[in-house]
């Protein structure tokens, strides 16, 4: 968990300053965690489980690029901007 979160705060710093990309993984809610862990749990057990979370990003990723890509690139900020709030906050 550790190591995956180092690798996403490398990833975000690619867009972001270090403090903000710190603050993005940081703000992550309790619930966005334990989704993302029972993600990849589901997807290491078994074939028919990486089946159905890959399916579900890709519908999930076909499904953004309909809305177009600026209007999913402004949602994607505003929302990374609201976790980065949220650990300057705390």
């Amino acid at each position: 968990m550790l190591l995956g979160r180092g690798i996403e705060k490398v990833l975000l710093t690619t867009r972001y300053d270090a403090e903000k990309a710190s603050g993005i993984v940081q703000g992550r809610t309790l619930s966005q965690s334990l989704v993302a862990t029972g993600a990849a749990r589901v997807a290491t057990r078994s074939i028919p489980g990486f089946l159905a979370v890959t399916g579900g990003l890709i519908a999930k990723s076909v499904f953004d690029r309909s809305i177009g890509r600026r209007k999913s690139e402004r949602k994607g900020d505003e929302q990374l901007n609201e976790m980065a709030d949220k650990a300057d906050k705390a």
